[in-house]
């Protein structure tokens, strides 16, 4: 099996803690981490837990300079997913013939602790578009006030940002997951916006449409994907030194959030502050993250937030850009531009 991210330099920390708890429950994988940047550092190439380093540039898109400006880093992270699992997939079903294990996506801000037990028994039985919901119990407590709280807090936002979390992604190779991905593929080129006043987030609120498209499974086990979104459901607890999420294995926690403060904050707004459990994962993956280099990747730079020139690239530049079919078709690589080229038309 083949398990991927894709992720920006100052997500890397992030992305070796993901590839090595990976590798300490399931070593016969093969992790490629995918870097929406000009070239890989030569630090990032030395991460014992990587396999396998490509950059997004490198995945046959058609001009992926005039593809990528018009979108910010968390955008571009997001819409070159399609067209990296297309590759990897057939690079797995092509090594491994019919019947190839396929291909897993998860998120950067990951922490497995147990083996996939559920989604290699899946792919084994010719599963080949395997989803977990942000939510799989209604929000239902104790009081009125505090099922509206929730309701507010996790299933309104769920409507918001789409049913499915793309923090996690697998697929089988066959005729269902390739056109599935064709099609994701192409809405993410044109359309991976976060724009939720348009009903868009990023590559995520498309897939509220791909039950209705693909045959899909839908994975419900409450050790998948347990998240701020889902604290109030899930109960995490330690049992006999083993993780476990409403009395299921704990499979992986998603720290969603934590650079900007949601995590801490909806764990201490659903789980309270006397809660032991979550609060020690949080520090230990923190814990991880600085042995990881958190303190030198987190920073850095993005390498396409800037032309060529050195000027950093104005978001309504980016804007413009994606608005203007003329500036589209007329500029091959915006990038060799500026902002203020960028902002003019040219005459009638």
């Amino acid at each position: 099996m083949i398990v991927t991210t894709s992720c920006c330099s100052n997500y890397l920390a992030k992305a070796a803690t993901l590839a090595a708890t990976v590798k300490s429950v399931m070593p016969d994988v093969t992790f490629v981490v995918c870097l929406v940047e000009r070239e890989v550092p030569s630090e990032a190439a030395t991460i014992e837990a990587f396999d396998r380093v490509m950059l997004a540039r490198d995945l046959g898109f058609d001009n992926f300079e005039n593809f990528l400006f018009p979108h910010d880093i968390v955008e571009a992270s997001t819409a070159v997913k399609g067209r990296l699992l297309q590759v990897l997939l057939e690079e797995e079903a092509t090594r491994r013939g019919p019947g190839g294990r396929g291909v897993l996506y998860l998120d950067p801000d990951v922490q497995v602790f147990s083996r996939l037990a559920e989604v290699e028994q899946l792919l084994g039985g010719g599963a080949e578009i395997i989803l977990t919901p942000h939510l799989t119990s209604p929000e239902e407590k104790e009081t009125r006030e505090a099922t509206l709280d929730a309701i507010v807090q996790n299933e309104l936002c769920a409507l918001r940002h789409g049913v499915f979390n793309l923090g996690f992604l697998a697929l089988g190779p066959g005729r269902e997951s390739r056109q599935f991905l064709s099609w994701w593929a192409s809405r993410l080129h044109d359309f991976c916006l976060d724009a939720i006043e348009d009903g868009l987030f990023t590559d995520q609120k498309w897939i509220d449409l791909a039950p209705g498209f693909f045959n899909t499974t839908i994975l419900r086990h409450p050790g998948y994907n347990v998240a701020p979104w889902n604290f109030s459901t899930r109960p995490i607890t330690r049992c006999q030194g083993l993780f476990e999420a409403s009395g299921e294995p704990l499979r992986f926690l998603h720290f969603s959030g934590i650079d900007a403060g949601s995590f801490e904050a909806m764990r201490a707004h659903f789980l309270g502050e006397a809660d032991e459990v979550v609060a020690g994962l949080l520090a230990d993956y923190q814990a991880l993250l600085m042995s990881h280099g958190q303190q030198d990747w987190g920073g850095r730079g993005w390498s396409y937030g800037h032309y060529l020139s050195g000027e950093r690239i104005a978001p309504d530049a980016r804007r413009r850009f994606r608005a203007s079919d003329s500036l589209r078709q007329r500029i091959r690589d915006p990038f060799l531009h500026s902002n203020r080229a960028l902002g003019q038309e040219p005459p009638a």
